[in-house]
């Protein structure tokens, strides 16, 4: 299968190693031909060169996910133009099918920090208690022709969501799921929610399965009684380290090859220097080339090419 990677975005400005697709908080960028890019931006591996989407978006793009030819976007922008010139009132999330830009249904009424795309559904998390005009708070689940609520929801905003298989795990800065306790980080059956034992003690911003197991990034530092440096791993029943941690807050994560690469405020993981990137896999962690010289708030991988 052909991948191409997300960029990450570094002190407010795009950057990647491999044939990136970017929606991350950007004012404007100038593209290929000098041609200005509002918020979202695709990079061509073939012709080495950045093309817009439409015209943009009026402001910031938080998540990215694909589904086939799709892509899905979320933030805090409220209008999107078209190739044409015609403007799309879509409220926070929105579809483009690579010509142009369509609604989901009458979108959220807050701001939407996380997007995960199965091949029936799509999960949205951020700072929302309405999706599509009925209550649903922080998390929504779009079904194709409307939203639906994750039952009582999160009392909290959700900043990542991981799926696997029947199972959705959201995190986020939060204490109750479904009316029941559950800090930063909960999962939904397609039932009912679940907390995660005791779970971290601060803010997780990213969730990432890789071979079976959930890892959690973020601004902790213990999860359940355990010290845990700003990431850790959940195999299904309990809670265990990734090495000695990152030293400060990680932001994203991504797994690739067998890999979980990660991007954030350190500079130290595992002890070993690497500036704002990491790759960890099994119980090592080095850094990425010479990292970057800001944080990294997002980075993914989509098919389609190398």
């Amino acid at each position: 299968m052909r991948r191409a990677c997300f960029a990450l975005l570094l002190s407010g400005m795009i950057a990647s190693a491999e044939t990136p697709l970017a929606g991350r908080p950007l004012a404007q960028a100038r593209g290929g031909g000098g041609m200005i890019v509002n918020h979202v931006v695709i990079w061509d591996g073939a012709e080495e060169r950045w093309h817009p989407l439409g015209l943009g978006t009026d402001d910031k793009v938080f998540a990215t996910s694909t589904r086939g030819s799709d892509l899905f976007i979320g933030g805090w922008f409220k209008n999107l133009s078209n190739p044409d010139g015609s403007q799309l009132k879509e409220s926070f999330i929105a579809r483009w099918d690579g010509k142009t830009w369509t609604e989901l249904g009458d979108g959220l009424n807050g701001i939407v920090y996380a997007i995960a795309a199965t091949d029936t559904d799509l999960y949205a998390g951020g700072a929302f208690t309405k999706a599509g005009g009925q209550p649903a708070n922080h998390v929504a689940r779009w079904d194709g022709e409307k939203w639906q609520p994750l039952g009582a929801g999160l009392n909290g905003s959700v900043y990542a969501i991981a799926i696997d298989g029947n199972d959705v795990y959201v995190g986020g800065y939060f204490f109750r799921a479904g009316g029941l306790p559950a800090n930063h980080i909960a999962k939904w059956d397609g039932t009912r929610w679940s907390p995660l034992s005791v779970g971290p003690n601060n803010w997780v911003h990213s969730l990432v399965m890789l071979d079976g197991t959930l890892y959690a990034g973020g601004m902790f530092t213990k999860v359940d009684t355990m010290d845990a440096s700003y990431i850790a791993k959940w195999n299904g029943s309990r809670w265990s380290r990734v090495g000695s941690g990152t030293g400060y807050w990680i932001m994203a994560m991504v797994a690739h090859k067998g890999a979980l690469y990660a991007g954030g405020y350190f500079t130290s993981p595992g002890g070993k220097p690497a500036r704002c990137t990491v790759q960890g896999g099994g119980k090592q962690g080095g850094g990425v080339g010479g990292g970057v010289g800001g944080p990294g708030y997002g980075t993914g991988c989509r098919p389609g090419q190398p």
